[in-house]
């Protein structure tokens, strides 16, 4: 007998024991830089590139638009980073707005990738 397929069902990968909830990584995002920095600026990318892989261990249907909004903010960050501002007293400000950018994607791709994880969660917890 054949099964029927939702559309919205993450597809398991290999890796799904990785997966994080999307709220923790944003978190973590937010916060982390308070007890430790990474090296090579890594506050900024690491974040995103985070969401990327826990979409991809997700199976997340909507993998591709994440990719694109993480790959958008990104740039924007590295547009900001290489800007050339008038005036060095602007710089406070430029972190500030180079921040803002950064918690703003994070949450678009939390936002984005919540409700495949909590399908995921929900698809997990009837398996036992």
């Amino acid at each position: 007998m054949s099964s029927y397929k939702l559309i919205d069902e993450p597809s398991p990968s290999l890796m799904s024991n990785l997966i994080v909830s999307p709220v923790l990584i944003l978190l973590i995002g937010i916060f982390g830089p308070l007890l430790y920095t990474p090296p090579m600026f890594g506050r900024y990318w690491l974040p995103l590139l985070w969401f990327i892989a826990n979409s991809f261990f997700l199976g997340s249907p909507t993998r591709l638009k994440e990719v694109a909004i993480a790959l958008a903010g990104g740039t924007a960050i590295l547009a900001l980073f290489w800007a050339p501002w008038p005036n060095p007293n602007y710089f406070p400000y430029a972190r500030i707005l180079i921040s803002a950018v950064l918690f703003f994607t994070m949450y678009m791709l939390s936002n984005l990738q919540s409700a495949p994880f909590e399908l995921h969660e929900y698809l997990k917890e009837h398996e036992r």
